[in-house]
């Protein structure tokens, strides 16, 4: 299966949604919202880190599938990377980040 990187789409955001309400991603994740089933504040947060010209964000495609998302931001003067699998892609194989050339 291919795993491809390409910029977020409006699209794409109803997918992100309803992978984020998964109770298991969300006690393994190390960041996450007070309330993944709270809309408006996703769009609110989506709407944010999408105006942020320093926020660079990726949709991650499996095959033709919306697999997740991957991010790189700046916090305390230190990059950081961020990212979501949906869980109906979890245990697929190996990623290797390196060899993903989005930005």
């Amino acid at each position: 299966m291919s795993i491809t990187l390409r910029p977020i789409v409006d699209s794409d955001l109803p997918i992100f949604f309803e992978q984020g309400l998964d109770e298991a991603a969300n006690d393994m994740a190390a960041f996450t919202a007070k309330d993944p089933a709270d809309r408006a504040a996703f769009e609110q947060h989506w709407a944010r880190i999408r105006a942020d010209a320093t926020v660079m964000l990726r949709t991650i495609i499996s095959g033709d599938q919306v697999a997740g998302y991957v991010g790189s931001y700046e916090q305390m003067g230190e990059p950081e990377v961020t990212y979501w699998i949906g869980k109906e892609f979890w245990g697929k194989g190996r990623c290797h980040l390196l060899r993903w050339r989005c930005f």
